[in-house]
């Protein structure tokens, strides 16, 4: 897996995506309002969105170190 991201409808959810989505990359998309996302959201102990699900860790919010230092990564492991 790439990246989980549950998604709002929000400037820093499109923002996040748009981020993630750079060289072609496709992240798996969750909307916000969806159960999945709530149960997600209630296992990562996070609260708000957007929030980042990955192999190395989890966040919330436009953090473009995060979303640069997980492209960065993924670009060495191709």
């Amino acid at each position: 897996m790439f990246a989980t991201i549950i998604l709002g409808k929000d400037p820093q959810s499109d923002a996040t995506l748009q981020d993630l989505s750079k060289d072609g990359r496709k992240p798996r998309v969750v909307p916000a309002h969806s159960d999945e996302a709530g149960r997600l959201l209630a296992a990562h102990g996070l609260t708000a969105v957007p929030a980042v699900i990955t192999d190395h860790g989890v966040w919330i919010g436009y953090r473009p170190d995060l979303i640069q230092g997980l492209l960065d990564d993924a670009r060495g492991r191709a």
